[in-house]
């Protein structure tokens, strides 16, 4: 049975509120192609709706809080405040106040959560499949002809073709989204070939492995029913069909995949071989000092340290990230952090736990701490609904 809304409260859903909830995921991807036509940035917006809705709420007291919510929210304000502090021996001159102020969004986006009434998936799914999908497919075509085809739009395109990742991740959490709910078979294969043909090798990766985990989770593999299996080998006979008559055009889709997985088995991928160089700098040399061990470098400083340019920068890992400017003791609040979240995910009341994996496993690769939107949401997510949940017991937090 499909599960369609996530309870916050026993209420009809706001689905004003859904809206801001998707758009706060996903405007890194639509302020992406945006930028091509408008020079506009759509995050303070965002972020300007989402504090108004926030403020609204406390007006009204819509706000349901425990001693886990307590917990975690003291966390990240301490976290945040050790990062503050860290400012006072970072090397940096003007970055780390641009990071400070930039990390704020993570915080907003982890508290909104709190004040929604109600999650609508259907609508977040309906959502992603009228705005992303269609975004995503016009992404991958440009992607395709950018370098045969020569004219006033794939110049234009060029500027942003280094996105990927933005839409990787996007389409990423679709697919879970698809899957976890039992949506459509179509829809899921759309979604998948998309992904595929991003050239997002984390999400990709990682969307795989988390499905595999999940249904194994749920002893979904032992139960699938003949039915299903017929439809996955019909769509997986006519996606070859279409494939294969459509070899040429198809092929120059999936040429960026397969030239970012080839690169990787040929041992000549710079961009693996940059991450391996900013991970190893990143690690061993706060040990060089207790001071930078214990403490860090200081907010901001990577850049400056890495590439003498006072910049943003990062190592393309979290956690190292946090060990490296921010110390010991930085790291060690994070994961207190991370793992307070971690102990209270379950499949089985709702899909947050299998997308904040996901976006942490991709922070692990991939992201700065100031990228967090995403995985600060769903944290927001996975505690307000435990907050919730005594008033929601009947219904698991879900209702059908």
């Amino acid at each position: 049975m499909q599960k369609p809304i996530v309870n916050m409260e026993q209420s009809k859903p706001n689905n004003y509120q859904t809206y801001i909830l998707f758009f706060s995921w996903t405007v890194g991807l639509i302020a992406v192609l945006i930028r091509l036509f408008i020079k506009i940035d759509l995050t303070p917006i965002i972020l300007v709706i989402a504090l108004v809705d926030i403020v609204f709420n406390l007006r009204r007291k819509n706000l349901k809080l425990n001693s886990l919510s307590y917990k975690v929210i003291t966390l990240v304000l301490i976290f945040y405040a050790w990062l503050i502090f860290s400012n006072a021996y970072s090397p940096s001159l003007t970055y780390k106040y641009d990071k400070t102020l930039f990390f704020l969004a993570n915080i907003i986006f982890f508290l909104y959560p709190f004040f929604i009434r109600k999650i609508n998936t259907d609508l977040l799914i309906r959502l992603y499949c009228i705005i992303i999908l269609p975004l995503s497919a016009y992404f991958v075509y440009m992607n395709s002809i950018v370098w045969s085809v020569r004219s006033s739009s794939t110049e234009l395109f060029m500027n942003i073709r280094d996105a990927y990742l933005v839409f990787g991740i996007q389409l990423g959490i679709l697919f879970l989204l698809l899957l976890y709910y039992k949506k459509n078979i179509i829809l899921k294969v759309i979604t998948f070939s998309l992904l595929l043909a991003s050239g997002a090798r984390g999400p990709l990766i990682f969307a795989i492995l988390l499905s595999i985990v999940y249904l194994i989770s749920q002893k979904n593999i032992q139960s699938i029913s003949p039915k299903i299996i017929l439809r996955t080998i019909f769509a997986m006979v006519g996606l070859f069909f279409i494939y294969y008559l459509n070899a040429n055009k198809l092929g120059a889709l999936l040429e960026s995949t397969l030239r970012r997985f080839g690169s990787l088995v040929g041992g000549e991928d710079r961009s693996a071989l940059e991450r391996v160089y900013r991970l190893n700098y990143a690690f061993n040399q706060p040990f060089e000092k207790l001071s930078t061990f214990l403490f860090g470098n200081g907010n901001g400083s990577f850049g400056i340290l890495y590439e003498k340019f006072d910049k943003r920068s990062y190592p393309h890992n979290i956690l190292v990230e946090c060990f490296f400017e921010l110390g010991l003791v930085g790291l060690a609040i994070f994961l207190i952090l991370f793992l307070s979240i971690f102990r209270k995910i379950s499949f089985k009341e709702n899909v947050f736990g299998l997308l904040f994996l996901f976006a942490f496993v991709n922070a692990m690769k991939s992201s700065g701490i100031t990228d967090l939107w995403i995985l600060f949401s769903f944290m927001g997510v996975i505690i307000s609904l435990k907050a919730k949940q005594g008033s929601l017991s009947s219904e698991k937090d879900l209702e059908g």
